[in-house]
Protein backbone atom coordinates (compact mmCIF):
# COMPACT_ATOMS: atom_id res chain seq x y z
CA UNK A 1 0.00 0.00 0.00
CA UNK A 2 1.24 3.30 -0.83
CA UNK A 3 -0.28 7.14 -1.14
CA UNK A 4 -0.27 10.08 -2.91
CA UNK A 5 -1.29 13.40 -2.47
CA UNK A 6 -5.43 12.71 -2.43
CA UNK A 7 -5.46 8.67 -2.50
CA UNK A 8 -4.64 5.16 -0.75
CA UNK A 9 -3.11 2.99 -3.48
CA UNK A 10 -3.61 -0.68 -2.50
CA UNK A 11 -1.68 -2.82 -5.12
CA UNK A 12 -2.83 -6.25 -5.52
CA UNK A 13 -0.76 -9.07 -7.57
CA UNK A 14 -1.09 -12.57 -8.29
CA UNK A 15 -4.68 -13.95 -7.62
CA UNK A 16 -7.65 -12.80 -5.73
CA UNK A 17 -9.64 -15.70 -5.05
CA UNK A 18 -11.17 -17.86 -2.03
CA UNK A 19 -7.66 -18.76 -0.70
CA UNK A 20 -6.81 -15.39 -0.37
CA UNK A 21 -9.68 -13.13 0.34
CA UNK A 22 -8.81 -12.84 3.82
CA UNK A 23 -5.82 -10.96 2.87
CA UNK A 24 -7.44 -9.22 0.22
CA UNK A 25 -9.97 -8.33 2.48
CA UNK A 26 -7.60 -7.25 5.21
CA UNK A 27 -5.72 -4.87 3.08
CA UNK A 28 -9.14 -3.03 2.31
CA UNK A 29 -10.05 -2.50 5.52
CA UNK A 30 -6.35 -1.01 6.30
CA UNK A 31 -6.82 0.68 3.44
CA UNK A 32 -10.38 1.78 3.98
CA UNK A 33 -9.15 3.28 7.40
CA UNK A 34 -6.24 5.79 5.83
CA UNK A 35 -8.27 6.92 3.14
CA UNK A 36 -11.05 7.60 6.25
CA UNK A 37 -8.45 9.20 8.17
CA UNK A 38 -6.70 11.58 5.74
CA UNK A 39 -6.77 10.67 1.81
CA UNK A 40 -9.75 11.12 0.07
CA UNK A 41 -10.25 7.63 -1.45
CA UNK A 42 -8.92 4.18 -2.70
CA UNK A 43 -7.60 3.32 -5.79
CA UNK A 44 -7.02 -0.31 -6.28
CA UNK A 45 -4.42 -1.40 -8.56
CA UNK A 46 -4.60 -4.90 -10.05
CA UNK A 47 -2.70 -4.02 -13.11
CA UNK A 48 -0.39 -6.95 -12.03
CA UNK A 49 -3.60 -9.28 -10.99
CA UNK A 50 -3.83 -12.52 -13.07
CA UNK A 51 -7.20 -13.67 -11.48
CA UNK A 52 -10.45 -12.63 -9.41
CA UNK A 53 -13.13 -14.61 -8.80
CA UNK A 54 -16.55 -13.39 -7.07
CA UNK A 55 -15.27 -13.42 -3.32
CA UNK A 56 -12.68 -10.53 -4.50
CA UNK A 57 -15.55 -8.74 -6.95
CA UNK A 58 -17.91 -9.09 -4.34
CA UNK A 59 -15.37 -7.27 -1.56
CA UNK A 60 -14.47 -4.18 -4.30
CA UNK A 61 -18.40 -4.48 -4.50
CA UNK A 62 -18.96 -3.53 -0.81
CA UNK A 63 -16.06 -1.19 -0.48
CA UNK A 64 -17.22 0.66 -4.05
CA UNK A 65 -18.40 4.25 -1.80
CA UNK A 66 -14.59 4.29 -0.81
CA UNK A 67 -13.29 3.06 -4.11
CA UNK A 68 -11.72 5.79 -6.16
CA UNK A 69 -11.01 3.72 -8.82
CA UNK A 70 -9.71 0.38 -9.96
CA UNK A 71 -6.80 -0.19 -12.13
CA UNK A 72 -6.48 -3.15 -14.15
CA UNK A 73 -4.82 -4.09 -17.90
CA UNK A 74 -7.15 -3.81 -20.49
CA UNK A 75 -7.72 -6.55 -22.41
CA UNK A 76 -7.21 -8.54 -19.05
CA UNK A 77 -9.17 -11.41 -17.37
CA UNK A 78 -9.71 -9.22 -14.50
CA UNK A 79 -10.89 -6.28 -16.86
CA UNK A 80 -13.31 -8.64 -18.38
CA UNK A 81 -14.60 -10.30 -14.65
CA UNK A 82 -15.38 -6.69 -13.63
CA UNK A 83 -17.11 -5.67 -16.73
CA UNK A 84 -18.96 -8.64 -16.45
CA UNK A 85 -20.18 -8.26 -12.84
CA UNK A 86 -21.13 -5.03 -13.86
CA UNK A 87 -18.77 -3.34 -11.32
CA UNK A 88 -17.46 -0.84 -14.47
CA UNK A 89 -20.71 0.62 -13.95
CA UNK A 90 -20.09 1.70 -9.94
CA UNK A 91 -17.24 2.35 -9.91
CA UNK A 92 -14.09 3.91 -12.46
CA UNK A 93 -12.43 1.07 -13.87
CA UNK A 94 -9.19 2.68 -16.02
CA UNK A 95 -5.88 1.55 -17.23
CA UNK A 96 -2.72 2.17 -15.30
CA UNK A 97 -0.33 5.26 -16.37
CA UNK A 98 3.07 3.62 -17.51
Amino acid sequence: MRTDDDSTILVVTGEIDIASIGDFQAALDSATSDATSDRGGIVVDLSSTEFIDSSGIGALYENRERLKAVLCAPESEVARALTLSGLDMLVLIDSPRP
